[in-house]
């Protein structure tokens, strides 16, 4: 392991020789500089040889201190009326390779005449030392600090560099509890401080990018804990809070490994972008893995492994700041405070709002009150929280949770009872989780708290997934307005426990290797079978974990419009019972997988299904005739005779495949469209919002080569996001598309400005003779370029409506199906209709296309498809 080469007694030496230089000729600040690059060089070796951080960073301190101290001497300032003072993390001696280095320098009386220490900073700035400063009095000083939040806290810290020590005393004395911000305030005000930081970064501590400084569970929190102790008890080291007995040994033990693993990666963080950063970026978490001697493996890769090792460091440290904190209300807050307290039973009591045991040794006798704790707060939805105290308490005895725990039938009914219920079970679910319990309850999900997904669409750790999914379970049952559907089958549903476990355990087989829906049905048949549920509970809970994707899949990859779809989904369900539990698994498993993802279209197209489906479980269940669909259009239109005969004559000509994708009320909105369109020669194109979730963009067009290319490229300059595309053409050559847009917020255009803009925008460019559409030239963001991979393209011919179905997964681009559509002009293929669906970085499309002849692709014409969406596809910067 490789040293630095100095330490403190090392510095006081070169001291010596560096005051030597103070007193010759030369560049005294040139020197200093290449002395400081020197010992960084030193500390840096010191790091990659793995030397202790905590080592480093105080060494990185003490080599500020002496350059500080040399070159004020250089300066010949006098410090007999002054003293400078270090602040901050600097105040504290952790300074990382890139941090603020935080200086108070104190004067008795305001001083018309700064030069000299201007200079004293400026040199400073020479030597390469990043130095915030301020030159105040100690009355302009408190006044500051009463007033600022920030400056108070960084002041806790201060300690004395150099000058007069009765200045620096009596600063002190200004900036203390009994003068400005007492205990209590300053707990409330670093309370809402860090309510305001987590809202500020995701609310959560397993963020894609995650701050490792300001985040949940970052270095910020720790420092929490320590400046509210500070404050309170006016002791300037860490380790008195646990001599106060306000912490144990084991719970500061736990405070500094995680300050040291976060330091860590802080460090390595500044070295690699050498200058001060603190997110974990995609590019970053590549390259830490890396240097971190994290290595790919089959069912995980190297930077999953390691930011899985994050997240379960900082869920840690955010565990003990919560406890600490609240530990710190009721000792602050509510000392003062007369009890209240009102007993549950012989185990609990609420104790001022929060449940607290009523002895220390109710979990040694009764284990079960590890579990029966979360069933009360559940039934008694009043209570804010767990007492501190407890919660030490539970984290104490967590480890009695083993294999006779979890099969002792009491311990079965309370977590079963736990999970039945019609409240918010996810907030007790994530208590158990944040105290360590639910990985204990159930090993499997153990494996997979900080599991994360290298992606942009899973926004949050496999955990965490599991718990808002839940936690939607119980939203669906709560709003109408959003969830409709959702809403009146929670109503009815009969065994609520059954939806909560599928939600619990539907993803629970992730990076085990193998599909993880054939994974999580073998994990929950376990766990049904030690628990005792019944065989009939337990199929229906096992077919919901193995076929959660189902649902989803079906809706937004295949033509939900054609009756053997609907046929072969309903086929696999089988019951009705079973459509209504998978839609609100589905429902909630996307609301749950990315706050973003849920829409007004996605509503649709589930609904759609849902309905379509339950259609054919009942009495009346066959899909209508072609003959039938053209007889309710014509009620709805009314014609006369004469219309009718137009009517027929233009039905003529289009295929049955359009009369099955749409319903009754767009055909004829598009049949009297066209009847009553002035020119016939120029493109009909209607924009409406009806019930479809999504606008529709209905064309009506003379086939031409690049109409499709030319109207997905108008749609994407006005930032518009097509999520189904349908193109029929008729046998007199016209092309009858439908588009189904959302605005970037998820929803159907509102504006009508903008309406008529993008309505006039296609109807100018489609009425030219089309050639190739210039490419959208918008630059790509920072994490598509990090998410850069080739194309995957698949076909499978669909010989029952002889056509081919092309998948493809890539990379999310501007103008991604103008491109592919040049490439099916240039291999003569036939676009039918595509499916279009964005998970965060990456599309997973699906095209229904054809030869010209109306045929599926060869195998050769399928190859020639492939090389030339690649090559377009290639061709993004």
């Amino acid at each position: 392991m490789k040293k630095p080469t100095f330490n403190k007694d090392t510095l006081a030496a070169d001291a010596e020789r560096l005051h030597a230089l103070l007193r010759e000729k030369g560049n005294v600040i040139a020197a200093l500089r290449r002395y400081r690059k020197q010992k960084e060089a030193e500390l840096k070796d010191a790091y990659f040889a793995n030397e202790e951080i905590g080592d480093l960073i105080k060494l990185r301190s003490h080599l500020v201190d002496h350059l500080i101290q040399l070159t004020w001497d250089y300066c010949h300032q006098d410090t007999h009326h002054c003293c400078i003072v270090a602040a901050g993390g600097y105040g504290r001696r952790e300074l990382l390779p890139y941090s603020d280095i935080d200086l108070f320098i104190i004067i008795p009386e305001a001083i018309a005449d700064t030069r000299g220490i201007e200079q004293f900073i400026r040199y400073l700035w020479d030597i390469g030392l990043k130095v915030s400063h301020n030159v105040v009095t100690i009355k302009t000083c408190q006044s500051l600090a009463t007033d600022d939040l920030s400056m108070i806290t960084s002041l806790l810290e201060c300690r004395l560099l150099l000058g007069d020590d009765n200045l620096f005393n009596a600063l002190q004395i200004a900036i203390s509890p009994s003068k400005i911000w007492n205990s209590r305030a300053f707990l409330l005000a670093k309370q809402e401080e860090q309510k305001q930081r987590y809202i500020k970064y995701g609310g959560s501590s397993y963020n894609l990018e995650p701050n490792v400084k300001e985040g949940p569970g970052g270095l910020r929190d720790i420092q929490t804990i320590l400046w509210i102790g500070k404050r309170h008890y006016s002791k300037h080291y860490d380790k008195h809070l646990v001599e106060m007995g306000f912490l144990t040994e084991s719970e500061y033990d736990a405070l500094v490994k995680g300050q040291h693993f976060l330091w860590n990666i802080r460090c390595a963080l500044h070295y690699l972008c050498k200058r001060q950063e603190e997110r974990l970026l995609f590019d970053y978490q590549v390259k830490l893995a890396e240097q971190f001697c994290y290595v790919n493996k089959d069912n995980e890769l190297a930077i999953e492994q390691f930011m899985k090792t994050y997240y379960r460091n900082v869920k840690n440290l955010n565990e003990l700041n919560d406890m600490l904190v609240q530990l710190f209300r009721e000792n602050i807050l509510y000392q003062q405070q007369t009890d209240t307290l009102v007993s549950i039973n012989e185990r609990f009591r609420v104790h001022n709002d929060y449940i607290e045991v009523t002895h220390d040794n109710v979990f040694t006798e009764t284990p079960s009150a590890l579990l029966e704790i979360f069933v009360i707060m559940a039934k008694h939805r009043k209570i804010k929280g767990v007492r501190a105290s407890t919660i030490r308490l539970i984290r104490q005895h967590r480890h009695l949770i083993d294999v006779n725990f979890r099969e002792n039938k009491k311990n079965h009914k309370l977590f079963l009872a736990l999970l039945s219920g019609d409240h918010n079970i996810a907030k007790q679910l994530k208590r158990m989780n944040r105290y360590g319990l639910l990985g204990m309850m159930i090993p499997e999900y153990a494996s997979i708290i900080g599991q994360m997904q290298y992606d942009l669409f899973h926004v949050y750790t496999v955990d965490q997934h599991l718990l808002s999914v839940i936690n939607h379970v119980y939203l669906i049952s709560q709003d109408k307005e959003k969830f409709p559907v959702g809403f009146e089958l929670m109503q009815n549903l009969k065994k609520r426990y059954i939806l909560n476990l599928a939600a619990l355990f539907h993803d629970i087989g992730k990076g085990k290797g193998g599909d993880h829906s054939e994974l999580g049905e073998k994990i929950v048949e376990k766990f049904c079978r030690g628990h005792h549920i019944t065989k009939e509970d337990t199929e229906l809970l096992a077919w919901l974990v193995a076929n959660h994707l189902l649902m989803s899949t079906t809706a937004q990859q295949q033509d939900i419009h054609d009756p053997q779809v609907i046929s072969q989904f309903t086929k696999t369900v089988a019951t009705q019972q079973r459509l209504d539990y998978l839609y609100l698994l589905t429902v909630a498993d996307i609301c749950g997988t990315n706050p973003s993802l849920w829409n007004s279209w996605k509503d649709t197209l589930l609904k759609n299904l849902y309905q379509a489906s339950k259609l054919l479980f009942s009495a009346t269940g066959a899909a209508p005739s072609i003959s039938e669909i053209k007889q309710q259009v014509l009620a709805i239109i009314k014609a006369n005779e004469d219309e009718k005969e137009k009517i027929h004559a233009l039905w003529q000509q289009w295929r049955d495949l359009y009369f099955r994708r749409n319903n009754p009320e767009d055909i004829a909105r598009h049949t009297l469209a066209i009847l009553h369109h002035p020119h016939k020669e120029k493109p009909l194109v209607t924009i409406n919002n009806y019930d479809h979730g999504a606008t529709e963009v209905f064309i009506y067009i003379k086939s031409q080569n690049y109409h499709f290319a030319t109207t997905t490229v108008v749609l994407d300059r006005f930032n518009m996001n097509i999520v189904e595309a349908q193109v029929t053409t008729t046998n007199d050559d016209y092309k009858l598309d439908n588009y189904y847009i959302i605005n970037k917020a998820g929803k159907p255009l509102a504006d009508q400005e903008q309406i008529h803009v993008i309505k006039h925008t296609l109807e100018k460019l489609l009425s030219k003779s089309l050639s190739r559409p210039a490419p959208i030239a918008r630059r790509l963001t920072r994490r598509q370029k990090h998410f850069n991979y080739p194309a995957r393209i698949t076909f499978k011919n669909d010989s029952y409506r002889n056509r081919t179905n092309m998948y493809i997964v890539t990379p999310d681009r501007p103008g991604l199906l103008a491109r592919i559509s040049m490439a099916l002009v240039d291999c003569e293929v036939l676009l039918q209709g595509a499916k279009i669906v964005t998970m965060g970085e990456r599309v997973e499309d699906v095209f229904f296309i054809t030869n010209m002849s109306h045929n599926p692709l060869t195998a050769e014409c399928q190859d020639a498809l492939k090389q030339r969406i690649s090559y377009y596809l290639g061709q993004y910067k």
